[in-house]
């Protein structure tokens, strides 16, 4: 298993959906921009026609045309954004634009306006807010290092602000602090974002080729259910469609899937239903294994069960053509070795192990022997009361094994 190939993918992974996420919200953030200097643009207008309201005799149309100039690179961004063209270093430049917006709109406000309307409390206070929401948009862009700069294009633009204004040093200082203690919020929320980004899309990536209960159990990290291939004792169990040749023959693929998707639907379902885990389909085969990879200490059991619950599932079945349906069954308990198998382009969660090998022959005996279960000895030694359902075969070669095994026939329920 290449190991590293799958972490190159997976940080790949995570990083283009972080960056993608970033767009968007880059995106949201020009749209505010927007509409907030619009806005800044449309009242300074006003204010130049109409002084009086703000209790002025004159109010500078430079206000409102430096506001309107930001206005149109404002727009220019957006439009930029929502034809998708964005690259990671915008997000460390956007926060220089907000900062010269903020700048030049407080420096042309100081030299057009009585400076006493800049240097009362309320005017530096509504400065200091917008600089705390400057410092924590560097959050929303998820990069570190547009975090710092936004928190620290906000304080700079506060103390320029502030000393223009002429505010005391120990006013500018304090607030100073608010603002970095804004943006150290919004690295922490950047880097708890990251966190779960990686931990989803581990998860979201995973999750093609690995059970549930594989995925549910990895909380101690990402990759554990890859790295830690584990020895367990369980039980497989092997099922095939009987004469699934000569029922797809002269079936057109459409209905073929169908059939397959109802009769393979309704035998994972008595899997599950008993705790087991549906390793793979086979075409008209299924293998299922109980035991792996969350150990059961009944999980022979529990194999029979479900195997019994698949007779009676099938029961309701017709092929196309109207005739029964029938399956084989085989089953046996022993060790196996429960990993992925493959590379990090294409991996596959399995079990393997001479108990796989050895259930699978049983399903391919079921029909020269005439029965519809076999059982191996070892399963139902385990198997407690369904031990009483079964009927001695005796001992048959098995191809791979040096000793012959024994095995009995399970009667099941066909309604």
């Amino acid at each position: 298993m290449q190991l590293d190939e799958l972490r190159g993918d997976l940080a790949r992974s995570t990083a283009l959906t972080i960056q993608e996420q970033a767009r968007r919200n880059e995106l949201r953030i020009a749209w505010v921009r927007l509409v907030a200097v619009g806005a800044i643009s449309v009242l300074d207008i006003v204010a130049h026609r109409f002084p009086d309201q703000l209790g002025e005799e004159a109010f500078s149309i430079w206000n409102g045309l430096v506001a309107a100039c930001w206005s149109t690179v404002s727009l220019g961004l957006v439009w930029v954004l929502r034809r998708g063209w964005y690259r990671p270093w915008l997000s460390s430049l956007a926060p220089l634009l907000d900062g010269a917006i903020l700048g030049s709109l407080f420096t042309v406000t100081l030299l057009t306006v009585d400076r006493t309307h800049v240097r009362t409390e309320g005017a530096l206070s509504t400065m200091a807010a917008v600089s705390c929401l400057l410092a924590v948009s560097g959050g929303l862009r998820l990069r570190r290092g547009a975090v710092v700069g936004s928190a620290a294009t906000a304080v700079g633009v506060y103390i320029v602000a502030g000393t223009l204004a002429g505010a005391r040093p120990l006013q500018i200082a304090i607030l100073c602090g608010v603002i970095a203690a804004s943006g150290f919020m919004a690295l922490w929320m950047t880097l708890i974002v990251g966190r779960v980004t990686q931990a989803e899309v581990a998860r979201s990536v995973l999750g093609r080729f690995l059970p549930r209960a594989v995925l549910e159990a990895a909380h101690s990290h990402e990759l554990a259910p890859l790295v830690e291939p584990r020895r367990v004792e369980a039980t497989i169990v092997f099922t095939d469609i009987r004469g699934f040749t000569t029922i797809a023959e002269g079936l057109a693929p459409e209905e073929v899937l169908r059939f397959l998707n109802d009769v393979q639907g309704r035998l994972a379902e008595a899997v599950r239903a008993h705790g087991g885990t549906v390793d793979k389909f086979l075409g008209d085969g299924m293998l299922a294994v109980f035991g792996a990879p969350e150990p059961l200490e009944d999980h022979a059991a529990r194999a029979l069960a479900a195997t019994m619950a698949m007779g009676r599932a099938i029961h309701a079945v017709r092929t196309p053509g109207g005739d029964v349906v029938d399956i084989g069954v085989g089953v046996h308990s022993g060790p196996v070795v429960v990993g992925c198998l493959g590379s990090g382009a294409r991996l596959e969660f399995t079990v393997l192990g001479d108990t796989v090998n050895t259930a699978s022959r049983l399903q391919s005996m079921t029909k020269e022997l005439g029965c519809r279960v076999l059982v191996s000895d070892d399963t139902l030694a385990a198997a407690g009361p369904h031990r009483e359902l079964a009927t001695l075969v005796g001992e048959v070669p098995i191809r791979g094994r040096t000793e012959p095994l024994r095995v009995h026939s399970l009667r099941i329920s066909a309604g």
